[in-house]
């Protein structure tokens, strides 16, 4: 018995009309610098080619998203928020599958999951992923295994993290002792190597142009319980209590009925979960594959973990004699209008522009007053308020490049005490060498934008 797609509709509208909504509303982004960097990416590709394969820009990401980033940055929000609602019916799609009675419920559950609803709201690239993933995992369990191989072997495109997936559906597939699709898991990894075989003469730019390789001096490295800690920022307090009802029900129904087909349909909805989430726990505590300990990474999965919490509802509602509605209701719709509400109560929405990225924006505002040729900056914002290709390089160069360059009167630096320090290494006295004086300081809390012009010749 399949639930109505009546109430599943109206919740996937309905919420997808608010994302939009906050999305237009908002100027500022979760996730930060990257996800203004993602955008830069896939709004100037079609005028770089080479970045549509750029390992750390994420090449099927920037493909995709590429069209929608050609309209500005909301233009990419409108892409990921897509993405967020397409991942909400496919996971009410697995949860009809299977027959659950209040699978409707997986739509607000995974539209309101407060991580992946502001994560719709920016330029990352986990919605995608997750949009990838869950697709793969709806088609796995309808038995169309070459179809589910061949859109997980893309994954690793979207997000590096797709290869643990790879892996993951490799042995859920010889489990169930189908070979033939088992091949098609290379398929995405064997096109992008030879496109980029082509492009850049180098078939193995996938292992040589990898971004991530020692990156413990960067990132450093964490603990052990550090993602668990985070389950409420994850999660949200109510959807973690329904996870880990859902996660006893589901273990229950396997222990109790002893039954391979319950067994394969937790493996398969709580089990990319679980790997994903056991691998950045060890990622970050060894300091392995730039993890820096984000917790927004958990997006890219927390769809499935959505799932695990609808089946909390069907677990505590089965024990409900169906004449009670009134306890049904209880049960049901009290704690969904916390999961609705939880995004606004743990994010500041409209999102918001930080202190670094008001002051880059003043920056921005300024520039058409000045002559200016070349720009030295590197905070990604910058280049995004000030409509500057940040891959031209003959208007943009990078920061520490004015370190070792001739500068001329009509170039300006922009320096600020987030990337000029830690990802440049410019940091105090690196400007008392240079021909340079200071034209602007500009403050806000903890965050300091100096501007730099070269001294007039005497």
């Amino acid at each position: 018995m399949q639930a109505s797609r009546t109430p599943a509709t109206i919740f996937l509208l309905s919420g997808t009309l608010l994302l939009l909504i906050l999305s237009f509303l908002s100027e500022g982004s979760y996730g930060g610098e990257d996800s203004f960097m993602h955008y830069l990416f896939a709004r100037y590709a079609p005028a770089h080619p080479l970045l549509f394969l750029d390992h750390w820009g994420k090449p099927l990401f920037t493909m995709l998203s590429s069209p929608f980033a050609a309209f500005g940055f909301q233009g990419i929000k409108v892409f990921n928020i897509l993405c967020v609602s397409a991942t909400a019916w496919i996971g009410f799609e697995i949860a009809n599958s299977q027959q659950w009675k209040h699978a409707y419920l997986a739509i607000p559950l995974i539209l309101f999951n407060p991580l992946f609803f502001v994560t719709g709201m920016s330029g990352l690239t986990e919605p995608l992923f997750a949009l990838i993933l869950c697709g793969g995992v709806l088609l796995w369990i309808q038995q169309k295994y070459l179809s589910a191989c061949l859109l997980i072997s893309f994954l690793p495109f979207a997000r590096s993290e797709g290869n643990l997936m790879i892996a993951f559906f490799f042995g859920m597939t010889l489990l169930e002792k189908k070979w033939k699709p088992l091949p098609f898991l290379l398929t995405g990894t064997l096109v992008f190597s030879l496109i980029g075989g082509v492009l850049k003469n180098d078939f193995l730019w996938l292992r040589t142009e990898n971004p991530y390789q020692g990156a413990e001096e960067i990132y450093g490295r964490g603990e052990w319980l550090h993602f668990i800690r985070a389950n409420k920022e994850i999660f949200g307090v109510p959807q973690s209590i329904l996870v880990l009802i859902g996660g006893i029900g589901l273990m229950f129904r396997i222990f109790t009925q002893k039954n391979w087909e319950n067994f394969k349909m937790f493996a398969m909805i709580a089990g990319p979960f679980l790997v994903y989430f056991f691998a950045h726990t060890i990622f970050w505590k060894f300091g392995l594959f730039g993890s820096f300990g984000l917790i927004r990474v958990m997006a890219a999965v927390v769809p499935l973990a959505s799932l695990v919490a609808v089946f909390g509802f069907q677990f505590v509602t089965q024990f409900i004699p169906t004449n009670y509605r009134f306890i049904n209701y209880f049960i049901l719709y009290i704690p969904l209008a916390f999961v609705i509400y939880d995004p606004f109560f743990q994010y500041r929405l409209p999102y918001p522009l930080d202190e670094r990225q008001t002051l880059m924006k003043g920056v921005a505002q300024w520039l058409p007053k000045e002559k200016i040729d070349r720009v030295y900056a590197a905070h990604p914002y910058f280049f995004h308020a000030a409509q500057i290709d940040i891959f031209d390089t003959q208007k943009r160069r990078p920061l520490e490049a004015c370190l070792h360059e001739s500068l001329s009167s009509s170039d300006l630096i922009v320096w600020d005490n987030q990337f000029g320090p830690n990802e440049c290494g410019m940091k105090s006295g690196w400007q008392d060498s240079l021909p340079i004086h200071r034209i602007a300081r500009l403050e806000e809390g903890g965050s300091v934008v100096e501007l730099y012009r070269r001294k007039p010749y005497e």
